[in-house]
C-alpha cells in the first residue's frame, strides 16, 4: 500500500508537472500570438497614420467674412496649434465662438471643402471708427472700448479728425468727450453700413460735423435730424460729380429742408473748360454753357491762342498784309505759323516772343517776358531775298569794290551803303560824294 500510495503520489506529481509544462506553453504561444496582433496592429495604425496626415494634409486655406484683418493674419491666428494641416481634425479642433483675445472676432468656423483645402469664416464685429493718437490710429468698438492700434489706417473703417485724447489704455474706453461723440460714431457708422457711401474724413469740431468725400465738403452741423440729413445728401451727391465746394446742411429742421451748394471756382484754362453749350443745351463748340446747362462764361485763351494774338507775321513778301504771310512788317522773315499741333508738341519750351510781346516763332522770351531761350524746335530762317541782295556787287578794273544798297528805309530816304539815313534833297550830302573841280 505504501509502495502503491507512492507511485500514486509519483504518479499525482508527473500529473501536475505536464500540466504545468502545457500551461506554460500555451501562454508562450498565446503571448506570441498577442505580440504579432499588436504587432501588426501598430504597423496598420502607423501606415493608417501615415495615409491619414499625408493624404488630408490641408495645402490652401481660404478666408471669408474679413474685411479688417489681412488672409495670412487670420491663418496665423487660427490655426496655431497640432494637427491643424489636417483637414478633417482642424474642423473640430479649431472651430471657436465666444472669442475675446481676437479684437473684433466674435468667433470663427472652420470647413473642409475638399481633402487637402479648408475655409475659415470669421464672424466679424468691425469697429465703429478710429481716432488720431500720436503716430498711430486707436481703434474702438460701439462701447467706445479701444480694442486695437495700428501704424496704418484702415480705410474701410470711418475715421473721426478733431477728436483729442490724452492717453488710452487698450482695453480700456477712450477719453472721449462726454457721450454725444460716441453715439454720434455709432450712428453714422451705421449709415454708412446702409449705404456704403463712407468718407474720406469725419471731422468734428465742438459739436459740428463736417464730411470729407474728395473735393466735396459736407457740413452737416449738430447731430440733430442727422437721418434727414443723411439721406438728403446721399441724393445729392451723385449731382456734384467732378464739381467742388462747400454743401451746407446745417439748417435742415422739421421745417427746413433748403440745402445750399458753395461752389469753389478754381482757375479755370481752356484744358478745363467744361462749356460749348448754348443756352438751350445744343453743343456749338463755343457755347458758355456746360452740359448742364450751368454758365460757365467764354472758352479761357489757350497758349496757342495768345500766340496766334500776338502774331507778328501775316505779310507777304511785296508788304501787304494777307494774314497768312511769313514776314513781318519790316519785312523780315518769320516762317510759317506753327500748327496747333506742332505748338502743342512744345511741351518743355514756352518762348517764341521778342522783346517787345510780339511773337516770333523763335524769339527767346515767354508770353509774360521771361527769358526762355532760343526754339530748340525751329531753327533761325534764311532769308534768301536778303541775301541774294547783299551779294549783288560789282568791279571794274581801274575802280574799286564797292556793295551797293538801296533799301527802301523810309518815304524819302535810302541807305548809303554805311548804315546811314539820306535825305535826297540834302546838297551838302552830293557835294561830298563828287569833286567837282578835278575834272
Amino acid at each position: 500500500m505504501l509502495l502503491f500510495a507512492g507511485r500514486a503520489v509519483n504518479s499525482k506529481g508527473s500529473v501536475k508537472e505536464q500540466v504545468s509544462m502545457e500551461s506554460i506553453k500555451f501562454w508562450v504561444q498565446e503571448k506570441k500570438k498577442w505580440l504579432i496582433t499588436a504587432a501588426v496592429l501598430i504597423i496598420a495604425a502607423v501606415a493608417f497614420g501615415a495615409f491619414f496626415f499625408s493624404y488630408y494634409k490641408v495645402k490652401n486655406v481660404t478666408v471669408m467674412g474679413s474685411n479688417h484683418y489681412k488672409e495670412a493674419e487670420i491663418r496665423k491666428m487660427v490655426l496655431k496649434g497640432p494637427f491643424s494641416d489636417n483637414s478633417v481634425l482642424a474642423p473640430i479642433l479649431y472651430s471657436k465662438d465666444g472669442i475675446e483675445d481676437i479684437p473684433f472676432i466674435k468667433g470663427y468656423s472652420v470647413t473642409a471643402q475638399s481633402r487637402d483645402t479648408i475655409c475659415i469664416t470669421l464672424k466679424e464685429e468691425l469697429p465703429v471708427g478710429c481716432v488720431p493718437y500720436l503716430d498711430q490710429y486707436i481703434y474702438f468698438n460701439k462701447e467706445g472700448i479701444f480694442a486695437e492700434s495700428s501704424y496704418e489706417r484702415d480705410p474701410a473703417i470711418p475715421f473721426f479728425d478733431g477728436i483729442e485724447l490724452n492717453t488710452v489704455v487698450r482695453g480700456e474706453a477712450l477719453p472721449l468727450a462726454g457721450d454725444s461723440v460716441l453715439n454720434t460714431a455709432v450712428a453714422l457708422n451705421t449709415i454708412f453700413k446702409k449705404n456704403q457711401h463712407r468718407p474720406d474724413d469725419i471731422q468734428f469740431d465742438g459739436n459740428n460735423i463736417t464730411l470729407i468725400y474728395g473735393t466735396i465738403t459736407v457740413c452737416l452741423g449738430k447731430d440733430q435730424f442727422l437721418e434727414d440729413k443723411m439721406a438728403r445728401m446721399l441724393a445729392i451727391l451723385p449731382k456734384l460729380e467732378d464739381e467742388e465746394g462747400i454743401l451746407h446742411m446745417e439748417g435742415i429742421n422739421e421745417h427746413v429742408k433748403v440745402v445750399t451748394f458753395e461752389r469753389v471756382m478754381g482757375e479755370v484754362t481752356s484744358a478745363n473748360w467744361k462749356g460749348g453749350y448754348d443756352e438751350y443745351g445744343d453743343f456749338t463748340g463755343d457755347g458758355e454753357y456746360d452740359e448742364k446747362g450751368r454758365h460757365v462764361g467764354p472758352r479761357p485763351m489757350s497758349e496757342y491762342d495768345y500766340a496766334m494774338e500776338a502774331w507778328a507775321g501775316g505779310y507777304d513778301d511785296d508788304g501787304d498784309f494777307t494774314g497768312w504771310g511769313s514776314r513781318d512788317k519790316y519785312g523780315n522773315l518769320l516762317g510759317a505759323f506753327p500748327s496747333r499741333e506742332e505748338f502743342d508738341s512744345w511741351t518743355d519750351w514756352h518762348g517764341g516772343y521778342d522783346e517787345n510781346g510780339s511773337y516770333t516763332i523763335t524769339g527767346p522770351y515767354d508770353r509774360n517776358g521771361g527769358y526762355a531761350g532760343p526754339n530748340p524746335y525751329r531753327e533761325e530762317v534764311v532769308d534768301e531775298k536778303k541775301t541774294s541782295s547783299s551779294d549783288d556787287s560789282y568791279s571794274e578794273d581801274g575802280y574799286s569794290e564797292e556793295s551797293y544798297n538801296e533799301d527802301y528805309y523810309g518815304e524819302n530816304s535810302y541807305g548809303d551803303g554805311s548804315g546811314g539815313f539820306v535825305d535826297p534833297h540834302d546838297e551838302a550830302y552830293y557835294d561830298s560824294l563828287y569833286d567837282f573841280d578835278s575834272y
